[in-house]
């Protein structure tokens, strides 16, 4: 049987990580993604059936780039996590509009 692949955004920490952690578990390869750069002690760290990608996730050709590279290295992906947030300190009622432009 084949194994299932998840893509994590938010992967770099709080609940994100969690979720990295139980699909681990679960004999799931996981594409885990976060903005910031992996450091080379968590390089070290690699996990099998972990794979670290950076992507800015508010910004289309980086996720047209990251779906590109995860299709390559894995063939497919069976499930998406989302738990990256994108953030600006517009109030909310303002932001609504310019988030829809975004996404």
């Amino acid at each position: 049987m084949e194994r299932r692949v998840a893509v994590v955004t938010g992967a770099g920490g709080g609940i994100g990580s969690v979720i990295v952690r139980e699909f681990l578990k679960r004999g799931i390869e996981v594409a885990a993604v976060d903005l910031k750069e992996i450091t080379q002690a968590e390089e070290s760290q690699r996990t099998v059936g972990l794979s670290w990608y950076r992507c800015d996730v508010s910004q289309k050709k980086d996720v047209d780039n990251l779906v590109d590279e995860v299709r390559e290295n894995f063939r497919r992906i069976d499930i998406l996590v989302n738990t990256a947030g994108i953030t600006d300190r517009t109030p909310f009622l303002s932001s609504a509009k310019k988030l829809g432009t975004r996404c």
